[in-house]
């Protein structure tokens, strides 16, 4: 899933008058570039220095909050009660929904909005994503959800975001690249951020992208997953 390229770099200083030679700022960095052009460290899942730089949302975040957060309350709980095919009520029926890991990608899953109301009996494994070890998460749908996709009640979260997002290191958010015109609404914990130390300790995250369809009507198009694995 990745291309791994190995980068040397080695700087030296000496002077001729003092006969010393200096070697200095010498180091080694292994980065992993995905074919979606993240670079990503060895043992984090969420991309750490994108090559595009993100765009910020066309809609600030209380307009959006205002716009959809009743439809994003009924969104949601079609998925805390596993009820995907009242989910697929939600879905623009040309597009279908995105699964993305990190943020949206030309490899991500897609499913169609007929294929949501069985999904859960769907047999079929799907490349949902990558682990940090480098093998790919392969798994139905079922097994996803409940290992990854929706681990944490989402739900309950104390705390949700609309077009505004907490910034974690250098990762940015490529969303609004992809929907220029889209609302995010994201679900986590404060207490999966804590000190700079356990920044990443425990980190899950559930962000779902509202655009409008044809008809004016706002539909999921993504949902996007955010995990962290020791």
């Amino acid at each position: 899933m990745f291309r791994r390229t190995t980068v040397w770099m080695f700087f030296l200083f000496s002077t001729n008058v003092t006969c010393l030679c200096l070697a200095h700022n010498v180091f080694a960095a292994e980065i992993n570039i995905d074919v979606g052009g993240n670079t990503r460290t060895p043992g984090f899942s969420e991309p750490v220095k994108p090559i595009k730089k993100g765009i910020s949302p066309s809609i600030p975040p209380q307009v959006a909050k205002r716009i959809i957060k009743k439809l994003s309350d009924q969104v949601i709980a079609c998925f805390k009660k596993k009820d995907f095919k009242s989910f697929s009520n939600y879905v623009d029926p040309g597009k279908g929904v995105r699964f993305s890991e990190c943020g949206p990608a030309d490899r991500d899953v897609v499913l169609t909005k007929t294929q949501l109301p069985d999904v859960l009996k769907d047999k079929q494994n799907r490349i949902w994503g990558g682990l940090p070890s480098g093998e790919d998460i392969n798994l139905t749908f079922a097994d996803f959800y409940s290992k990854y996709l929706y681990s944490k009640d989402f739900s309950t979260a104390p705390d949700r975001r609309f077009n505004d997002f907490i910034p974690m290191g250098a990762t940015e958010n490529t969303i609004y690249s992809y929907y220029p015109n889209s609302i995010a609404v994201e679900y986590f914990y404060l207490s999966s951020f804590g000190e700079a130390k356990d920044a990443l300790a425990d980190r899950k995250s559930l962000t779902m992208v509202f655009e409008k369809s044809h008809d004016s009507k706002w539909c999921v198009v993504d949902i996007i997953y955010d995990f962290y694995m020791p």
